[in-house]
């Protein structure tokens, strides 16, 4: 990971490009963020998007995570 001070944007950038659930491992691999560090940040991400007013959501199933957009908004993805 480059040298950043805000590992939450590279988290949410990484599985914004992804469009599918990554893995812990494959967050750790593609943004280089430690797994300790990147557990924190997910939760963190997590706490987030809870209650966030926006278009995207993350979704958590066990220890995969995905950004995608709110079912609100499927109607533009389609």
């Amino acid at each position: 990971m480059k040298k950043d001070k805000n590992p939450e944007g590279v988290v949410e950038a990484v599985l914004f490009i992804a469009g599918r659930f990554l893995s812990l491992n494959d967050l750790v691999m593609y943004t280089g963020i430690n797994p300790l560090t990147l557990k924190e940040t997910l939760q963190k991400l997590e706490k987030k998007y809870v209650d966030n007013p926006g278009a995207l959501n993350l979704i958590v199933k066990g220890e995969l995570y995905k950004m995608d957009i709110k079912q609100e908004f499927s109607w533009l993805t389609n």
